[in-house]
């Protein structure tokens, strides 16, 4: 399934075969790459312009939750494994919340204008920003997410481009980067070293980029509704990632243009996806409002997906149709981040260290005769507070077996 943010506060839940609306929603304007599925809540993460952060799910019309957000968003994205959301904001600052307890884990200044692309690599390790500033930086994700670390440092920073950075994606077997600019280029990175490996010239500020599941060939859409189809290695054993050298772009293969027209996109792309179930198809959509397959090989249109339509479409993302059945559970998103010194994050475990005691025994004094001092009777208060902590922890687990009960039925009324 497609989920699509138009102009006029409107949003469609629309099944790819089919063609058809599952459902209408009612929301406001959404920046370009402010539209992510969350897999941990199993929702729809809608990122609005008013600085507000709306969760939406495929099995009811109302938002399971509305959290307001330090700074308007314009670009975020989600962990594969869906614990961590990575943002970044008109102000150049990057966000990262923790999606399973709302925390705001991390806020800090990442790019002196605003971000126009933020990226995860596919083992979750890496984090690409790209902005205004001209400027890409990939990010250790551990580092985002760990709170003892103050400062964070990139791991990498690109600065190959001469105007604005609008997208990013990671390649899918390997830690390279591909990003796509105003200056019509696209450059193929290593986001280990921040080296340039290659620059394919497009013609068109480049707008939208996607990558097939096999990493052989790339799709870049323009400003204009141009769509630029190429292969990124040659079919040689050995020769990864052949530039030609008759200007043809990169691969063994000839680089193929589809121009805009009326039957294709006439309008800036907006959405590019490569399909796991079908690695040869790529989803696009554009400002036009059409959502259309395209071959990713040879650049031919397979099929229309959504017709153009009234309205300006301002973002879209896909939804898994598993998301149909399940009306998820979401934490809302902290507005302040969090502050390890004053404890007030959350300890999923907890271990008692045994003490052991190296020095000597004091010589008794006449002073301490009538002082007394048990080992034993220690050790008993410590086990009275462990009974006592267990007990509590305990009576939450029951709350919370009990809260989820109740959950599941008036989930089970909505539902009937």
């Amino acid at each position: 399934m497609l989920f699509l943010a138009r102009d006029g506060m409107q949003g469609q839940l629309i099944e790819t075969e089919t063609r058809t609306v599952v459902r209408n929603y009612s929301l406001g304007e959404v920046a370009r790459n402010a539209l992510v599925y969350s897999p941990a809540s199993q929702s729809v993460i809608a990122h609005q312009t008013r600085n507000c952060a709306l969760f939406l799910s495929a099995s009811t019309k109302q938002p399971l939750q509305r959290s307001f957000t330090p700074e308007l968003i314009t670009s975020c994205a989600v962990t594969k494994c869906g614990t961590f959301m990575v943002a970044g904001t008109t102000n150049g600052t990057v966000l990262i919340w923790n999606l399973l307890s709302g925390e705001l884990i991390k806020n800090y200044k990442g790019h002196l204008r605003s971000i126009q692309a933020v990226a995860i690599s596919s083992d979750d390790s890496l984090v690409a920003t790209a902005s205004e500033d001209s400027v890409c930086k990939v990010w250790s994700l551990s580092t985002l997410a760990s709170l003892r670390m103050r400062v964070v440092v990139p791991r990498c920073v690109f600065t190959g481009h001469s105007l604005s950075v609008n997208c990013c994606v990671f390649l899918q077997r390997s830690n390279m980067l591909l990003t796509g600019s105003n200056d019509r280029t696209c450059r193929l990175i290593d986001a280990g070293t921040g080296e340039q490996l290659h620059s394919i010239a497009v013609g068109d500020a480049v707008t939208a980029l996607a990558v097939s599941p096999d990493d052989s060939c790339l799709v870049a859409g323009t400003q204009k509704g141009f769509l630029y189809f190429c292969g990124l290695y040659s079919t040689s054993y050995g020769l990864p990632f052949v530039e030609r050298g008759d200007g043809g772009g990169v691969g063994g293969r000839e680089a193929i243009l589809r121009p805009p027209s009326a039957d294709g996109h006439h309008s800036p792309v907006v959405f590019l996806q490569s399909d796991p179930a079908s690695p040869s198809l790529v989803l696009t959509a554009s400002e036009g409002g059409a959502v259309l397959w395209y071959d990713m090989r040879s650049g031919r249109l397979v099929k229309e997906c959504v017709g153009s339509q009234k309205g300006r479409l301002l973002s879209c993302c896909l939804v898994p149709a598993s998301a149909l059945h399940v009306k998820g559970v979401c934490a809302p998103l902290e507005k302040n981040p969090v502050d390890p010194s004053s404890g007030n994050y959350h300890v999923t475990q907890q271990s008692v260290a045994s003490r052991t005691v190296s020095r000597g025994e004091k010589r008794a004094r006449d002073s301490d005769a009538g002082a007394s001092f048990s080992p034993a009777a220690e050790e008993d208060e410590v086990e009275e507070k462990l009974k006592t902590l267990k007990a509590k922890s305990a009576e939450l687990e029951g709350l919370r077996a009990r809260l989820q009960r109740q959950l599941e039925k008036i989930a089970a009324a909505t539902r009937g």
